[in-house]
């Protein structure tokens, strides 16, 4: 009984300490900055897809990894992920540099839904999560705005 006792008491210790790690820190804000065609063949197109990171909070983030979707007019354009690590000292700017790949016959069907003009700004959104510094959870992400697509 008392090792139950012993052992909830450590784990209860644990996740609190885990909570608050997390609580103490936001995730970056992310922006997508540019969405650029780097090759595109009869099957597969590569994407290289520019992300702005924001650190909003009061001390230097270390971003070790991130993993996202990529919604352009609410459809789902790609999927990526970065092992970069950038640091971002506290309120200071940086950026990812990543690349997808779409299929061919998805990214015409949803260009052609979109209705979109080339080099004309689309809306996105962009979510998923960072996984920072030594906090031993990801931190989620969500955020929208427009991107200019390329003029291809």
């Amino acid at each position: 009984m008392r090792t139950l006792v012993t052992t909830l008491l450590v784990i209860s210790t644990l996740l609190s300490a885990c909570s608050t790690l997390r609580q103490d820190l936001e995730a970056p804000e992310l922006t997508v900055s540019k969405v650029a065609l780097v090759d595109a063949g009869l099957l597969q197109q590569d994407w290289e897809i520019t992300l702005k990171a924001y650190n909003p909070n009061n001390k230097t983030l270390t971003v070790k990894q991130l993993h996202y979707e990529l919604f352009i007019d609410d459809k789902r354009f790609a999927r990526g992920s970065t092992n970069n690590t950038v640091v971002l000292k506290a309120h200071e700017n940086g950026e990812f540099t990543t690349q997808v790949s779409t299929g061919l016959l998805e990214t015409l069907r949803q260009l052609k839904q979109l209705n979109i003009t080339p080099g004309q700004p689309v809306p996105y959104r962009i979510k998923g999560s960072a996984k920072v510094g030594k906090v031993p959870l990801a931190l989620p992400f969500d955020k929208q705005g427009n991107v200019p697509l390329p003029a291809w």
